[in-house]
């Protein structure tokens, strides 16, 4: 199983873009974009209540900002596969924002009320762009998955050993080669 599993690890390594440091992908392309709409749709539900329409002010201040952002940087190529979004979630108490793999942008009003101007704003704005384009959301999923993968293979299954059975336990149900599976007990 071991064996398997590094063949897995070393056959998903990609090279980024712009850096080329090397890196773990487990999903594909397809894979992360159902991902990806997952997490979006999760994010709109999440703040639905509080996005601010695209003809508000915030909004069309932070949409000014990206479009100079990616316009100084249309030489890089990753800019371009990206569809950018702006939604600005009406929140004063939260000074952040995000920005997710697949280039949709997320500002809170409690970040835009922080920042002097539109050149710290855009500072701000270019880091977490930097994210987009560099992968990093792919790439923490990937590490993700293969820790969460390694603990449940790790946990899942204590192997011990009687005169009369080998037993296998898990957190959802025990297995014995003797007495056959149970449900937990709570």
């Amino acid at each position: 199983m071991l064996a398997s599993f590094a063949y897995y690890y070393f056959s998903h390594i990609q090279e980024t873009p712009i850096t080329k440091r090397r890196r773990f992908i487990a999903f594909t392309p397809e894979q992360f974009e159902v991902l990806n709409k997952l997490e979006f749709d999760q994010q709109i539900e999440t703040y639905k209540s509080k996005l601010l329409p695209t003809e508000h002010a915030d909004t069309q201040r932070v949409g000014r900002v990206v479009r100079q952002l990616l316009a100084g940087n249309e030489d890089i190529e990753q800019i371009k596969r990206h569809d950018w979004s702006v939604s600005v979630i009406n929140d004063e108490s939260v000074m952040n924002a995000f920005v997710m793999p697949s280039g949709n942008i997320f500002v809170f009003s409690g970040l835009l009320k922080m920042v002097d101007n539109d050149d710290q704003l855009g500072m701000i704005l270019a880091h977490e762009i930097s994210h987009a384009i560099l992968g990093h959301g792919l790439e923490n999923v990937s590490v993700l998955f293969c820790f969460v993968f390694t603990a449940n293979l790790s946990t899942s299954f204590t192997i011990s050993r009687s005169a009369t059975s080998t037993s296998w336990t898990s957190s959802s149900s025990a297995c014995s080669a003797s007495s056959g599976c149970s449900s937990p007990r709570t």
